[in-house]
């Protein structure tokens, strides 16, 4: 969320040295707040993902507290990347209606405008040493601005895009992780130390099919079901998870 509100605000005429040129210059610091934001948005991706889907696992126990069955299990990673997917779907198809970006999408809501070189701006007298890459990057003068850059507006409403839509989306998010968690409340069971080795094993033993001379029972038998109850694995529960994810 720190991430992610950085990057809204570093696309406002707030992080720019002269809204919507010089993110860099003139005192903006657009550029540069919008790495730092990038990076640690990653982090917080990356740090927090492997823990997440083992812990949405572990909250599926009957009344007796026995782990949920592989179908439970099936379900929920089922359920978990539909979500990801329409929302990988939804995005892309928003984002540039929102932003400006395209000829259907919203005016520059924060009332600045700014255009692209035309085609044949290169061989225009008055746009000789700017085009083609000056109208964004540099003010036009009043001839550059009538003669050169009429060509396809740029999109400024990034921060609509992260402010409006993936902020709120990663509000709500947190909103209901913590809801839950005050009731009925979530199993947190005690670090266990690293899963890497059983990860590999597993890995390796899916990859390689390891059966161990096991006969088929005439259903098709995937290879990480085939190296349940094999010497060196780990336990069936947790060669299920990594076969879900």
């Amino acid at each position: 969320i720190g991430g992610l509100t950085l990057l809204v605000v570093s696309s406002t005429p707030l992080g720019y040295g002269d809204f919507p040129y010089y993110p860099s210059e003139n005192g903006g610091w657009a550029l540069y707040g919008f790495w730092v934001a990038v990076t640690i948005m990653g982090l917080g991706c990356g740090l927090i993902k492997p823990c997440v889907s083992v812990f949405a696992a572990e909250q599926l126990k009957d009344e007796y507290g026995n782990d949920a069955s592989p179908r439970t299990l099936e379900k929920l990673y089922l359920w978990w990347y539909m979500a990801i997917n329409v929302g990988s779907f939804v995005g892309p198809l928003a984002g540039p209606l929102l932003s400006g970006g395209t000829q259907d999408g919203l005016d520059n809501l924060l009332g600045y405008q700014k255009f692209q070189c035309t085609g044949n701006a290169t061989i225009i007298p008055a746009c000789e040493g700017y085009c083609p890459g000056g109208c964004i990057s540099t003010p036009p003068t009043e001839v550059q601005a009538a003669e050169c850059c009429n060509g396809n507006r740029v999109a400024l409403n990034y921060w609509l895009v992260w402010g409006c839509w993936s902020l709120p989306m990663l509000v709500i998010a947190f909103a209901i992780f913590f809801v839950g968690g005050w009731r009925p409340g979530y199993i947190c069971a005690p670090p266990g130390g690293s899963y890497l080795g059983d990860f590999f094993r597993c890995m390796w033993g899916a990859i390689t099919c390891r059966s161990n001379d096991r006969k088929p029972d005439g259903k098709p038998i995937r290879c990480f079901e085939k190296l349940k109850g094999l010497p060196g694995m780990p336990s069936d529960r947790t060669i299920d998870e990594f076969r879900m994810m």
